[in-house]
């Protein structure tokens, strides 16, 4: 049974978890829509990892202990099939995040909800089952129409219930392609009008694709060219666009570039907000700052900082090609990108 905090408590919860806020003064909501397999789970994953709770379908999450060593049983993950069991948990989650705090522990900053369009389809099934078992105790046939009705107001309860949590809301999604009725796409839902009411509901929306030029474009960095181009796009494999001319896209934390780098740590960051990171990954920071600052003022990447910042990864225990070297080189490429792009808003 939910065990709301009281007044007093809720202010102890507020109090404390604004120091991550920045002058927002407020968590932001994201929704990350796009094709699957694009790399939105995974940069959860990389941008919160432990002071994050996961809700949705566990073996959907996979790819987070993948990339960043982190054992799936060491993740908050909450395995739920449909949105009114995301709600179950919602109602707990401030009294949780309190007791981590009183009990000295780092709270959870963000809270992500993978996939939406899953547990949706899920919440449908569930009503239209309970459609089915009332009308026919009625001795009516079966009339989905109001289900549609159910599940919109379902999300929007879930979407108002969400800002009482003191928590980054991150929410990924499939896309749904543009059509004449709506001519621009939303994120999938069960249908087009409450995908498109949910982006109204949404904070930031952001469209995720993959990077698929493989010129040297995509792997330009100062100095020299690289030894030898990469297999894959360089840095990290997908973007997120905060404008595009197919979907459906709005950045409320006025930091997103209009196609800006897969990282979520980084683009919270360049908004104002404080996300820090696990105690054991803390070793990060200073060499992502530094290394990010060389490459903004010219440092050759490939022969000068690429090496540095390998020794200094293989220095604090992660050889090259652990997924600790990878992280830091992923974020100090993705946040030299990010103040790239403020300085010059097309960089691509």
């Amino acid at each position: 049974m939910a065990n709301p905090l009281n007044l007093e408590e809720r202010q102890e919860l507020l109090t404390h978890m604004a120091q991550y806020w920045g002058h927002h003064g407020a968590p932001s909501s994201i929704c990350t829509f796009g094709s699957p397999g694009v790399g939105k789970t995974l940069d959860n994953g990389m941008s919160f990892h432990r002071l994050a709770i996961y809700i949705g379908i566990k073996s959907h999450l996979t790819s987070i202990p993948a990339a960043t060593g982190i054992p799936m049983g060491e993740l908050a993950v909450m395995d739920v099939r449909t949105i009114s069991q995301v709600v179950s948990v919602m109602h707990e989650v401030s009294r949780w995040n309190l007791e981590r705090i009183r009990a000295g522990e780092m709270p959870w900053i963000a809270m992500v909800i993978d996939d939406l369009q899953y547990l949706a389809t899920g919440q449908f099934q569930a009503r239209e089952q309970e459609m089915i078992q009332a009308r026919a105790a009625e001795g009516k046939d079966p009339d989905s129409r109001g289900v549609y009705l159910s599940v919109t107001k379902d999300i929007g309860y879930m979407m108002n219930l969400v800002r009482d949590l003191s928590l980054h809301l991150i929410i990924n999604s499939h896309a749904r392609d543009r059509d004449e009725t709506l001519p621009r796409g939303t994120p999938m839902l069960p249908s087009r009008n409450m995908g498109q009411t949910f982006s109204g509901q949404i904070g930031t929306l952001l469209y995720a694709e993959k990077e698929v030029t493989t010129t040297v474009q995509a792997f330009a960095m100062p100095g020299g060219a690289a030894p030898e181009e990469p297999s894959k796009p360089f840095g990290w494999p997908g973007r997120y666009c905060a404008h595009h001319p197919s979907y459906i896209c709005r950045d409320r934390l006025g930091a997103a570039p209009e196609r800006g780098p897969m990282n979520l740590r980084e683009l919270l960051i360049s908004a104002g907000h404080s996300v820090p990171r696990a105690p054991e990954m803390e070793w990060l920071d200073p060499a992502v700052e530094s290394g990010a600052e060389a490459l903004l003022a010219g440092a050759d990447y490939w022969s000068e900082l690429r090496p540095k910042l390998l020794k200094f990864a293989a220095d604090n225990g992660h050889k090259a090609g652990s997924a600790g070297s990878n992280w830091l080189l992923r974020d100090t490429i993705d946040r030299y990108r990010m103040r790239e792009a403020i300085a010059t808003p097309t960089f691509y």
